[in-house]
């Protein structure tokens, strides 16, 4: 092994550089420097001069003596350890030599480590983005190879397969396994999504079935709220109750509407008795003078006189033609003019009832409907088809046709 030696700096060529040797390790190759001092005097000096001052105890009478003693001791102390300072400091130059020259060493040995360091760490940077950009591709061919739509393609590349001892075929086959998760998660969504599309068709087609005859037919949003979470076997059952009970609040609202209508019919066929205005009695005195021949004669009338008497007394105008002539009228006997008397009616005979014909049952309005029913599978054809007879409605198919889509291809 190639010791280090301090030697005078020469240049060196290129044909010399090739032919050093490699230095394995490092080692002190020389270490002249002795230090031997009077170690064992110094001791036998201290141990002598304390010796003394063990156990002693300081009283007043002794108080001088001991702080001269204790300054003394402190005196040697700051003797000794001012020695130790300049020796360290001796010894510390050779070190300190050593350690400048292991720095300069340390800066020729980083001028070639961080270029080598940022070219290593580019290199790596570009063949780790290089690998993510060879697995991405083969994870995105292999999905498409599957069938896997845009929406549940979710890939990212794990760093475990970046790394230089990782192996292409195992990483490459732990990809297969992902995408193929992926292929499972789309299948159960398609199928789900099927399922809800038959149920919205099962749902629909049935509230049109049933809803047959129905003034006012059930829709989907009608029975949504009872379905949830229903098997679709139960459905039709569920709005088939519904319908029936929408028939029935129908059917109670048309009678109670023919009710109404047979109440009021009667009402007004009622026929009311005519209204006889009593006959007035009325008992009145008249007293008639004669001015002209200074006689006079009284009249005194006190029988019960009818209303048909009224037609006797002197209209407005004769009263006044006898007022001319110097008659004394009174007052009251001039009558307004006369209103002709009512002849007396007789009691009406009590009227038979009528007996109306009954009102005919209130009849649904009868419809010829021409259906379609578009994108309906096999199955809900048939669920229709065996409802209409359920409730006794005939039907003819007109026309079908299979319906082609296109987004499959």
């Amino acid at each position: 092994m190639t010791e280090l030696k301090a030697e005078p700096v020469t240049e060196t060529t290129a044909a010399e550089i090739t032919v050093l040797e490699p230095i394995t390790d490092l080692k002190i190759i020389k270490n002249v420097q002795e230090f031997v001092w009077n170690f064992s005097e110094a001791k036998r000096f201290i141990e002598g001069t304390i010796a003394k001052y063990v156990g002693l105890v300081v009283t007043n009478e002794n108080l001088a003596d001991m702080e001269s003693d204790q300054k003394q001791v402190a005196s040697i102390r700051i003797k000794v350890d001012g020695f130790r300072k300049k020796v360290r400091k001796e010894m510390d130059k050779p070190y300190k030599v050593f350690e400048g020259e292991i720095k300069e060493l340390l800066q020729l040995i980083e001028k070639a480590e961080t270029p080598l360091k940022d070219q290593t760490a580019k290199y790596e940077q570009e063949r780790i983005a290089a690998k993510e950009i060879e697995l991405n591709k083969f994870a995105q061919a292999t999905a498409l190879s599957m069938g896997i739509r845009n929406n549940y393609f979710v890939f990212s590349v794990d760093s475990q397969w970046t790394k230089r001892g990782a192996k292409d075929p195992a990483v490459r086959k732990e990809i297969v396994s992902l995408v193929e998760v992926m292929l499972g998660n789309q299948r159960r969504a398609d199928e789900l999504a099927e399922m809800e599309k038959q149920r919205i068709g099962l749902i629909e087609g049935q509230c049109i079935a049933c809803s047959v005859g129905l003034k006012t037919p059930v829709e989907p949003v009608d029975v949504n709220h009872l379905l949830v979470g229903v098997k679709l076997s139960d459905i039709p059952g569920i709005i088939l109750e519904e319908c029936k009970k929408r028939a029935d609040m129908e059917a109670k609202a048309a009678a109670d509407a023919k009710a109404e209508l047979v109440s009021r019919m009667a009402a007004e066929m009622v026929v009311e008795p005519p209204v006889i205005t009593q006959q007035n009695n009325e008992r009145f005195e008249l007293g008639i003078s004669f001015l002209n021949d200074g006689s006079e004669c009284d009249m005194s009338c006190e029988d019960e006189i009818e209303n048909s008497f009224l037609n006797d007394t002197l209209p407005l105008s004769q009263a006044q033609e006898y007022a001319n002539q110097n008659l004394h009228v009174p007052a009251s006997f001039i009558a307004p003019p006369a209103i002709p008397a009512l002849p007396t009616m007789p009691p009406l005979p009590p009227m038979p009832p009528r007996n109306y014909p009954p009102m005919p049952p209130a009849q649904p309005d009868l419809y010829d409907v021409l259906l379609k029913l578009p994108r309906i599978t096999i199955q809900q054809a048939t669920a229709v088809r065996n409802f209409f007879p359920t409730q006794g409605v005939t039907y003819e198919i007109i026309k079908q046709e299979k319906v082609v889509d296109w987004g499959e291809f």
